[in-house]
């Protein structure tokens, strides 16, 4: 009896098929209505430009005419964004291959695309995180915890704004999990993706080289540098010069350290009698007390490798030279991994109080901008940029104590 060559396909398929479409053509529209409807700061507008102007016209991305571009884009649509603070395009060519295939398509769809794109980042940075973390949650508390992510002001700011900060923290919380799961080569090449934004993955990095050196996990840098290496190759061979107008233009850029301002810096301009001498004594500390967790030379060197990733994970947001309110969503598997502890110690306790902590958390930070809702005007929350990762730092020092007793953390034997 001869096989049939073709079978039919099940209507759940196409189904399925259909809700996606639906979703994301739902997406798209509720992204235009948005942009249409509360003023933003355009971050995704001048790499597009220089995208386009690259690719098109032949012009340098570098050029000061790529602003025009820009401008002129943002004029011909009843957006209300506004071009960001900064006069020139100043990402290295690397980061700019992933703004490419939006380049090709007029502005208007491809804001609303990449509008898309960021909010399935923070829905899979919320589904990761809770993989990181380990907290056991029922198929509704995982979707519950996704949703609640969404909604949160930081990744609302970042949505809208279009930044590239939820790609960037996606694909280091995607490797990551890749490397932790044996598959080395694969999380290798998704990392070598981040290298144009060392600010945000620099210390992440960082121990992750250093921890692949001590583990003689060479698959994994092999991997990293040979990714880094191409993008770096194939940005050379295409536009030679791009090395030397990029360093001018952050030369150009650069005020001295004043420019730079991390989280902690802030936080030590809150006492300004002693902000020169407390700005020193909180950086040196948090980086001496990573290096500390960073070198492990116990017969079990992976015994709290989850848990040392987690803070330093905070500690990048803490030591970012260009952080703003999107970035905190790199504390967000480290938020997911001191919840865990909390309900497996306490129990149901531990898990009412969990979830009043998370809803407190996203509703909290509304109620200050409700009123006024503007994108285009950065948000300084002090509570929320400088409170809450120390909070959770404080979380993530409390629960070491728990978590190190248990007998496997998760990834712990990979």
């Amino acid at each position: 009896m001869m096989k049939k060559r073709y079978q039919r396909t099940a209507l759940p398929q196409y189904l399925i098929a259909g809700t996606l479409i639906l979703i994301a053509i739902g997406i798209g529209l509720g992204s235009t209505m948005i942009m249409e409807t509360i003023p933003f700061e355009d971050h995704f507008v001048i790499p597009w430009a220089a995208g386009r102007g690259w690719l098109l016209e032949g012009q340098n991305p570098y050029d000061s005419a790529i602003i025009d571009l820009a401008s002129s884009a943002i004029a011909e649509t009843s957006f209300l964004g506004e071009l960001p603070r900064t006069e020139q395009f100043d990402l290295p060519l690397v980061t700019l291959f992933l703004y490419l295939p939006f380049s090709l398509i007029p502005y208007q769809i491809s804001r609303a695309i990449w509008m898309s794109v960021q909010v399935i980042s923070v829905l899979l940075i919320g589904f990761v995180s809770l993989k990181l973390s380990a907290w056991k949650l029922s198929n509704g508390e995982v979707l519950l915890a996704i949703i609640l992510l969404l909604a949160w002001l930081p990744s609302v700011n970042g949505i809208v704004n279009g930044q590239l900060s939820p790609l960037i923290i996606l694909l280091v919380f995607a490797g990551i999990y890749l490397l932790l799961n044996g598959q080395a080569t694969t999380a290798g090449f998704f990392l070598a993706l981040t290298f144009g934004s060392f600010p945000t993955t620099f210390f992440i990095l960082l121990f992750l080289v250093i921890w692949s050196i001590m583990q003689h996990h060479w698959s994994f840098l092999g991997a990293y540098f040979a990714g880094i290496a191409f993008l770096i190759a194939i940005s050379v061979i295409l536009m030679p010069s791009w090395p030397l107008d990029w360093l001018g233009i952050l030369l150009q850029k650069f005020e001295g350290l004043e420019s730079l301002q991390t989280p902690l810096m802030n936080f030590a301009n809150a006492l300004p009698g002693i902000a020169s001498y407390l700005m020193i004594f909180l950086h040196a500390g948090v980086i001496l007390y990573l290096l500390l967790i960073w070198i492990r030379r116990k017969e079990k060197p992976n015994k709290d490798l989850i848990w040392r990733l987690l803070f330093t994970f905070v500690a990048a947001y803490l030591l970012h030279i260009e952080a703003n309110l999107t970035h905190l969503l790199l504390t967000v598997p480290a938020l997911f991994f001191v919840f865990r502890f909390w309900t497996e110690r306490w129990g149901l306790l531990g898990r009412i109080v969990s979830w009043l902590l998370l809803l407190l958390i996203v509703v909290t930070p509304w109620l200050e901008v409700v009123n006024a809702i503007d994108f285009s005007k950065e948000i300084t929350l002090p509570f929320l940029l400088i409170g809450f990762p120390i909070l959770v730092l404080i979380g993530l020092i409390s629960v070491k104590w728990w978590a190190v007793k248990v007998p496997k953390l998760p990834f712990e034997n990979r």
